[in-house]
């Protein structure tokens, strides 16, 4: 949650500081408020509204809209606005744009700007618009993430617990999903949840499995909510509560979750905590 209340925030000077906890926090529309009013000021506070219409929070998800401010952030002189423009470009601009995109992202990652370092390792672990070079791919997200950026941490997290791309490592695995989850990455959370509930680098504890995916799927990450729905329906300790988690699952299911819909089409056929249903 936001370090302070809303009205504090906008009485202080430290407006976009504010905005920034509360995106990290999950107060999206705070932080959307928030960011707007410090953007005259920050330019790095049009990076913050790009970055919520893009992951739609707060607001309706928007690429367009997001594409948008991270112009606005460029043009005011934010690097991160810039890398990110620079990374929008090449996924979906045109053959100038993308060439564009690449010159903005190789100039961010040569000025050590996290989410610089992050994009362009991501396109060499991908070989996308640069040649395909893992060593080079894990050197830059190896970098971005040391630097804080969430994305590379939650990449990296995954590949040291699943052994692509790297030397399989449970440990440095789960302590980098760690350090992206708290910083409100819902990825990161859904799979830290997972390596709580299986055991992966960490002992099994299905409470602190719960806490991570609830916050996922409060920040729209619909497998997350299904996980956490089987958690309910199936454990014996006090986060039992079937009920509760049929419901999560209907919700995920009408998302789009294909977890969830193989899950709940199951207990249907069954009549387990739902009334049969085979049709």
């Amino acid at each position: 949650a936001p370090t302070v209340t809303l009205a504090q925030a906008l009485s202080s000077g430290d407006i976009y500081e504010d905005a920034f906890a509360a995106e990290h926090g999950g107060a999206f529309e705070d932080a959307m408020l928030l960011y707007k009013k410090s953007s005259l000021k920050v330019p790095a506070a049009l990076t913050g509204i790009g970055r919520l219409h893009q992951a739609g929070q707060g607001v309706p998800r928007s690429e367009r809209e997001a594409m948008a401010w991270y112009r606005k952030a460029a043009a005011a002189g934010d690097t991160e606005g810039q890398a990110r423009l620079g990374y929008a470009l090449l996924t979906t601009g045109t053959p100038a744009e993308q060439s564009s995109g690449l010159a903005m992202v190789r100039r961010a990652a040569d000025s050590k700007v996290p989410f610089g370092l992050y994009a362009l390792g991501l396109m060499h672990l991908q070989g996308k618009a640069v040649r395909f070079d893992t060593d080079r791919a894990v050197q830059l997200l190896e970098a971005a993430a040391a630097a804080g950026e969430a994305e590379a941490q939650s990449l990296l997290g995954q590949m040291y617990l699943d052994g692509k791309g790297v030397q399989a490592h449970s440990l440095l695995g789960v302590e980098l999903l760690t350090e992206s989850a708290r910083q409100g990455h819902a990825q990161a959370q859904a799979r830290l949840g997972l390596a709580h509930l299986e055991g992966w680098g960490v002992e099994r504890d299905e409470q602190e499995a719960a806490h991570w995916l609830e916050k996922a799927s409060e920040r729209g990450h619909v497998d997350a909510q299904a996980q956490l729905a089987l958690i309910l329906i199936h454990s014996r300790e006090s986060l039992h509560n079937p009920l509760k988690g049929v419901d999560l699952l209907r919700q995920a299911s009408t998302s789009g979750s294909a977890l969830a819909q193989f899950h709940l089409g199951q207990f249907l056929i069954e009549g387990r905590g739902v009334m049969q249903d085979a049709t």
